[in-house]
């Protein structure tokens, strides 16, 4: 199958460049709690927090409340715990050494993204751009990826066609298709196999 040449790349965040899931289902076991309870419960709260409609600050305390913490339990003992992807990290670096374009789209909120940032669960790159819901009142499967694709066009003159996401969420990856990027389900339990298909499928080294 013949794919346009990709000239642009978006990453997610958790459980694409930086690893969450295994952090949480840690915290839930000790605490002895449930992903379903977690997901009905934090779930809500993160997609509001997501598009502003509450602060960070109350989001950081519904978040510490449900593992019965104080209000410090995310930024002092969940973010700092996060860890690189390294087989992510090694081929951002190879991207931004060939000059390819790359950028990060986020759901999550700026606080938490500068926290993770800084943390160095983020490759410390010059991504050309950082898109997040949170600015956009906008989710990736609810315009955020048009305005990516707008602002790729733009800036860079390249086509949606062009552009490939990397992400673990079906629906993420679903909705990039949908507006003609090339996009990845990155498994972060297998990430060097991902890493791997994602090279030989897209042809991108």
């Amino acid at each position: 199958m013949n794919r346009p040449k990709i000239k642009c790349v978006f990453f997610d965040v958790y459980d694409t460049l930086a690893s969450l899931s295994p952090i949480i289902a840690a915290d839930l076991d000790r605490f002895g709690k449930t992903h379903a309870e977690f997901s009905s419960f934090i779930g809500p709260i993160a997609e509001q927090a997501d598009h502003g409609e509450i602060s960070f600050s109350d989001y950081q305390l519904k978040y510490s409340e449900f593992f019965g913490k104080s209000i410090d339990y995310l930024p002092l003992h969940l973010l700092p715990r996060l860890k690189p992807i390294k087989e992510v990290h090694a081929l951002v670096t190879v991207l931004d050494s060939m000059r390819i374009p790359m950028g990060i789209l986020s759901d999550v909120s700026p606080k938490a993204l500068r926290q993770t940032i800084s943390s160095g669960a983020v490759p410390y790159v010059n991504f050309f751009a950082i898109i997040e819901s949170n600015k956009h009142g906008k989710r990736k499967t609810n315009g955020l990826i048009e305005e990516a694709t707008k602002l790729v066009s733009e800036r860079l003159g390249i086509q949606p066609g062009q552009i490939l996401l990397i992400d673990d969420s079906a629906r993420n990856i679903e909705t990039a298709l949908k507006h003609g990027w090339q996009a990845y389900q990155f498994n972060p339990q297998h990430p060097r196999t991902s890493i791997r298909e994602i090279i030989k499928k897209f042809e991108i080294i």
